[in-house]
């Protein structure tokens, strides 16, 4: 019922932009749009916007007091919604694809066939990262400490809360 609510409020909004991800936090939509722009909209105006990437926002999604958002230029952004400070760090190699949190750990998946873990407390900090053998990561969900990769396929894998860093190049 709410997502009917969401979509049906966020269609009757002029954004001027292709909005490829949206995602509702209390009485404002975050739409992540084709520019890199996150806009919030609040009571049907689009109340205040910040640049997030460089280019497309692939991922969206609200933990705890965050919007994180994953794009084509292989960051990902962490926005406080309360402050309205964002942080965004390099994380992948290509496009981030899929973001997920479970038992507090952010996953993220991208079509570099990586899928990077990282701490959800004030500054991200990388906790592993995995070579994956799922070609073309479209999305990832994560649910009962697994990340449910969709590309080519499915990919399972479980979630490790305390996994040492492990140190990988960006080209």
């Amino acid at each position: 019922v709410a997502e009917d609510r969401t979509l049906s409020f966020a269609s009757s909004i002029a954004i001027g932009r292709c909005v490829q991800q949206i995602v509702a936090v209390g009485d404002a939509l975050y739409a992540g749009c084709t520019d890199g722009i996150i806009r919030i909209i609040r009571d049907r105006q689009v109340h205040r916007c910040y640049q997030a990437h460089q280019s497309g926002i692939n991922s969206l999604l609200h933990y705890d007091r965050w919007v994180i958002s994953g794009g084509d230029d292989g960051a990902i952004c962490w926005h406080e919604c309360e402050s309205g400070m964002s942080s965004t760090i390099p994380a992948h190699n290509s496009t981030v694809s899929g973001l997920g949190v479970n038992a507090g750990v952010l996953v993220s998946g991208s079509v570099d066939q990586w899928i990077s873990t990282w701490t959800t407390d004030q500054v991200a900090r990388p906790l592993a990262s995995h070579p994956c053998v799922l070609p073309d990561i479209g999305g990832l969900s994560c649910a009962d400490g697994h990340s449910f990769l969709v590309g080519r396929g499915i990919l399972k894998l479980p979630i490790k809360q305390h996994e040492s860093p492990r140190k990988r190049h960006r080209h």
